[in-house]
Parts: structure tokens; C-alpha cells; sequence
């Protein structure tokens, strides 16, 4: 067995969806921590799961925990290098460390989808000037 199939087989498609119901559900309640969790294990089981693995990134920005949205984002980023929403999420937890200036190219990804493109440059703007 592969380690994709064996990945899988411990967390099937239906059980991820519903796992991340419950995430957004816990989300939207204001329940942080436990859709934090929910996500965590979503991403553990499946680390294929890259949807999730961006769920995980804006629940862990928005819950303080930017070391966990930079390595979930980057897990989404190793699948799809020019996610625009996982690079926006990459950028913000990168600023929220405060590696400014590594954020800057993916912000620059980010802004080349329309749907981003604003956010990406109000964000780039919000950034110290660099230094000469």
C-alpha cells in the first residue's frame, strides 16, 4: 500500500468534508481552538488535504497561532505552488512573524488572482518600506 492510498484509507473523502464542516461550524461560533483541532487532525491524517490545510492556516491566523498558519499554508503551498489563497495565507502568517520581507512575493502571487488582488495590495501597502 502507498503511503497516498494508506493516507487515504485513515481519513476518507467524506469523513475529511465532515470534519471540516464541524471546523467551520466550531469557526463560526467563535470556537477557535477546537476548529484549530478539528483542523490539525484533518491535516495530520491527510496531509494531501489541501483545502483543509488552508482552513487550517486562516482558523490558526485568526486564533494567533501564525507558526501554525505558516506551516499549514506551506503544506497547500507543496501542492499547488501558486495557490493564490494559500500564498495570501503564507504572506499574513509570514508579516504576523515578522518576516516582512519574505512576505512580499507572496503577496505578489496572491495579487495576480482578481479575486485577491485588492486584499493582496492593501496588505503589501500596510508593509514597512524596505531599506536601501
Amino acid at each position: 500500500m502507498s503511503a497516498s492510498t494508506l493516507s487515504t484509507a485513515t481519513l476518507p473523502d467524506d469523513a475529511l468534508e465532515a470534519a471540516r464542516w464541524l471546523a467551520r461550524r466550531a469557526e463560526r461560533r467563535g470556537r477557535l481552538d477546537l476548529a484549530q483541532r478539528i483542523l490539525l487532525g484533518c491535516v495530520h491524517a491527510r496531509p494531501d488535504a489541501t483545502a483543509a490545510a488552508r482552513d487550517l492556516a486562516r482558523v490558526a491566523l485568526a486564533n494567533g497561532d501564525p507558526a501554525t498558519a505558516q506551516h499549514a499554508a506551506g503544506l497547500a503551498l507543496q501542492h499547488d505552488a501558486r495557490h493564490p489563497h494559500a500564498a495570501l495565507l503564507y504572506a499574513r502568517a509570514l508579516i504576523a512573524l515578522g518576516a516582512h520581507q519574505d512576505a512580499r512575493g507572496w503577496l505578489a502571487i496572491a495579487a495576480r488572482d482578481p479575486a485577491l488582488a485588492d486584499v493582496a495590495r492593501a496588505v503589501q501597502a500596510r508593509l514597512p518600506r524596505e531599506r536601501s
